[in-house]
């Protein structure tokens, strides 16, 4: 059942909850025992990346080394105890999902504050990127790239 907002209750991360998910696109928030909101993420619709399986992925176990499987998935997945999701297009998928997920602290899109001289604060975002290869024998690969936005100089050295 769909509250007023589009989202379903929270539900906590097992097996029976998460069978029952539909395979369609939508946006999905995970988060810890506490309730405190720890990733949003967007799922299109097909057989693989609709919500059931992005939902699903956060039970399994991966390979957490370097060249495979999701290594920034491993912190993330010792403390997600529950889920909620909403259907909805692709398009409104994503506008949701970049409007929210500056505040969740395991998006790739991170906020630094940085301290001005007289006082005040300034915010920037800083995107960081896992891009993704599929290899011919089968293994999947993964390449961190940082976005360094005008102003940040200080942040990255």
């Amino acid at each position: 059942m769909l509250t007023l907002n589009g989202f379903t209750g929270k539900k906590m991360l097992n097996e029976e909850n998460t069978f029952s998910i539909p395979r369609v696109s939508g946006v999905y928030r995970l988060y810890n025992e506490n309730n405190k909101r720890l990733y949003v993420g967007v799922a299109k619709k097909g057989d693989v990346g609709n919500l059931r399986h992005r939902i699903q992925s956060y039970r399994q176990k991966d390979n957490y080394d370097k060249k495979n499987g999701h290594p920034e998935k491993k912190k993330l997945r010792e403390q997600v105890t529950k889920f909620d999701f909403a259907k909805m297009n692709i398009k409104d998928a994503r506008e949701f999902e970049a409007k929210t997920k500056h505040s969740t602290p395991y998006n790739r899109n991170h906020l630094i504050q940085k301290d001005l001289p007289n006082g005040k604060k300034k915010n920037y975002f800083i995107e960081e990127k896992h891009v993704k290869t599929h290899h011919k024998n089968g293994k999947v690969s993964f390449k961190k790239s940082v976005t360094k936005r005008k102003g940040l100089a200080d942040y990255f050295g």
